[in-house]
Formats: C-alpha cells, sequence, structure tokens
C-alpha cells in the first residue's frame, strides 16, 4: 500500500469582508421628484430646498460655497452634493458644549435622511459638521469629506439616536480636542470605510461613550497624537473589524467599557484599560486552513479537523465529534476567528493557545478510489505564524 504523509498550511490571512447594513424605512421613492439647488436653479438656498421638499425629494446642490447651517427636518429626503472638491458649506460657532450649546451644518432632526457628497468646514469653537438627534434614526452620511478647523470641535455627533449609517467618509482634524466621529448614547450605528487623518492634540479619532452595539469595519486613523479610538461606558456590543489605529504618538485606544468589546484583525499598539470598569477587549484574527498532500501540494478533501482556543473548539467537523464541515475539493474549510489576546482591565494583554488539529483516515471513499494511508494527526502548538502575528 501506498503512504503519503500529509502537509498542513495554516496561515493568517487578513480579509476585508465587506458590511452592508440597512437600517430602518425608507422614504417613498417612487414619488420622488429631483429639486436643484444653485445659480440658475430653483432655489439659491439648500434651507430653501429642504423646507420645500417632501419625503422621497433629492435635492441636488450645484458646485459652490454654501455658508450657514441647514436643519433638515423632512424625513426620508437625500441631499447630494455634485462634487465632494468643490461644493462646501462652512459654518463657524463659539458655544459651551454639545448638548446645552452647539452648531452644526447639518442639524438632522428627521428620519431616514441621506446626506452625501459634499466638502463640510468647521471651524471656531463647540462646531459640527452633522449633529443627528433623537429624531434621527435610519440617517445615511456617505462620500463626504469633512474639515475640521477649530478647537473642541468635531466631525459628526451621533447624539441618542439609532440605526444610522456611515460610509466611504474622509475627515481632517486640524483642531485641538477635536473628534472625528462621536456616537454618545447612541445605538446600531454602521461605520464603514471611513478615514481620519488628524494633527493636532487630545484628538480622538472615534469616541463612542455610552453607546450600544456599535459595528466599525475598514476604519483608518492616521495622526500625529491623537487617541484614535475612545471607548467608554458601552454597555453592549461594540466590534471593529479590519481596521488601522495608528497615532504616531499617545494612545491607540483608551478603555473605559461595561460590556466586552470585540477587535478582529485591528492593527494597534498600545491601549489603556486599567480603567475599564468590567469589559473586556478581546484581539481576533483570521485563520485560514489549507490541508494538502505531502509537497505536491495536490489538495487533499474530506480531512477532518479541530481548532481550539484555549481548549474550547471553535470548529469541529464530524471526525472530531463535531457538526462542522470537513475539508472541500480545494483542501480547506474556510476561514475561521480566533482570539489571539485579550485585555482584562489591564494594559498589557492575555496571550492565547491556539491549537489544529487536522486528521485523514485511509477511508477510499474520500478521495474517489484512490488508495491513501493517512493516519497521523499534525498538531501545532502553539501556531507560530499566528502567534506573531500583530494585531
Amino acid at each position: 500500500m501506498k503512504h503519503r504523509t500529509l502537509l498542513i498550511i495554516c496561515m493568517i490571512i487578513i480579509t476585508s469582508f465587506s458590511s452592508i447594513l440597512q437600517f430602518g424605512p425608507v422614504g417613498n421613492t417612487a414619488l420622488a421628484q429631483p429639486i436643484y439647488v444653485g445659480p440658475g436653479s430653483t432655489y439659491t438656498s439648500i434651507q430653501d430646498a429642504v423646507d420645500n421638499a417632501t419625503s422621497g425629494d433629492v435635492i441636488y446642490i450645484a458646485n459652490g460655497t454654501y455658508n450657514g447651517s441647514v436643519t433638515v427636518g423632512v424625513p426620508g429626503i437625500t441631499l447630494i452634493g455634485n462634487s465632494t472638491s468643490l461644493c462646501r458649506l462652512g459654518h463657524s460657532h463659539a458655544g459651551s458644549d454639545i448638548i446645552g450649546d452647539y452648531a452644526a451644518v447639518f442639524n438632522i432632526t428627521a428620519v431616514n435622511v441621506t446626506i452625501s457628497g459634499f466638502n463640510i468646514t468647521v471651524s471656531g469653537s463647540y462646531t459640527y459638521a452633522l449633529y443627528l438627534n433623537t429624531s434621527a434614526a435610519g440617517t445615511v452620511i456617505e462620500n463626504n469629506v469633512i474639515y475640521v478647523a477649530g478647537n473642541d470641535c468635531g466631525g459628526v455627533v451621533l447624539h441618542d439616536t439609532d440605526y444610522n449609517n456611515m460610509a466611504d467618509n474622509l475627515f481632517y482634524l486640524d483642531g485641538n480636542a477635536s473628534d472625528g466621529i462621536i456616537a454618545l448614547s447612541a445605538t446600531n450605528v454602521s461605520v464603514v470605510d471611513n478615514t481620519v487623518s488628524a494633527r493636532n492634540t487630545r484628538t480622538k479619532a472615534l469616541n463612542m461613550t455610552d453607546s450600544n452595539d456599535i459595528i466599525v469595519e475598514r476604519f483608518d486613523a492616521v495622526s500625529l497624537e491623537p487617541t484614535s479610538v475612545s471607548i467608554s461606558a458601552v454597555s453592549s456590543a461594540a466590534r471593529v473589524y479590519n481596521s488601522s489605529l495608528d497615532p504616531a504618538a499617545g494612545t491607540d485606544i483608551v478603555l473605559q467599557a461595561d460590556a466586552d468589546v470585540t477587535f478582529t484583525n485591528v492593527t494597534f499598539s498600545t491601549i489603556n484599560a486599567t480603567q475599564n470598569s468590567g469589559g473586556t477587549l478581546w484581539v481576533m484574527n483570521y485563520l485560514d486552513i489549507l490541508v494538502f498532500e505531502n509537497d505536491t501540494f495536490t489538495p487533499l478533501a474530506g480531512a477532518d479537523v479541530l481548532v481550539t482556543d484555549n481548549g474550547a473548539a471553535v470548529y469541529n467537523s464530524t471526525g472530531f465529534g463535531g457538526t462542522d464541515p470537513k475539508t472541500g475539493p480545494a483542501g480547506r474549510v474556510g476561514t475561521i476567528t480566533v482570539v489571539d489576546r485579550w485585555y482584562p482591565r489591564r494594559d498589557t494583554p492575555l496571550q492565547n493557545l491556539t491549537v489544529v488539529n487536522v486528521s485523514a483516515s485511509k477511508d477510499a471513499s474520500w478521495y474517489a478510489g484512490r488508495s491513501v494511508d493517512i493516519i497521523d494527526t499534525d498538531q501545532v502548538k502553539p501556531l507560530p505564524a499566528f502567534q506573531q502575528a500583530r494585531i
């Protein structure tokens, strides 16, 4: 009988799983009417166009500079800037705090509003590009460029609101103590494909306070001296995926959470978790297992796979007594999410042990009649490539 050896390749892969999340009902687009704003159009003021719109209407804003602020109180309307490089709104305000005295370029007070394609500049103090209050559920903020030039300012404030989506926005933070995205008592928020660049002190790219069920994916923070992510008193799941938090100085993450926070495939270097009030930061990564027959790299189908994290099974195929599938025709079982390390109220992590077991028998039915006798189990303790990966 011909004997073969078993070659197992375990890799960490960096994969971007796209998240397309739609929250809340949408407007009656069947009755939508185009409304135009700009020189020679029906309206020259964005506010006038909004005030005369009805649910489902789409407002197109021509290139130009539009000063002042806009209150959007009509549900289900869409505002689209003609070009993110030329269509600008600017606003300046001096106030005391974002709750008692605030100003915003866009003040959203209605449900299912979409803001897209604008170049927004804020300066002064306590001024924000977009402010969403408790009536602004279902807001979509996408494809905008936001410049924050003042001190104690911010890009987007989600205040006591829920089911909001933010996608493909660029934030430039030039003021001190200015934040990119502020989730304040917000719930069910999706933040996907956003980038924050900051260059001054006391800045937070993403500030989540007293908020629940925040999903962040492909979030990049590039800065000189801010805290990239601040998580305070999160009472239920906050999850960050496929992101990079990379300040040149300062702390990447400040964690003061009541509940667990999960980072999956997130690059960061420093963390302050000593004030954490009960939650743990779990750092996860993606593990891809490929099984081949010896060094010919012929994929081996029908092999059993068992993966454990600190003794707990996270993948368990039928041969090991579980219900997960065996390897497929390509010799793989798909991507598995495993724990790399965790931070329980401490700045240094506890390391996880991931063990991979792969076993294949000589049952000819697995290999279309080919005679293969593979009886050994390959066990990796620890998995070197996995343990050395810096998340």
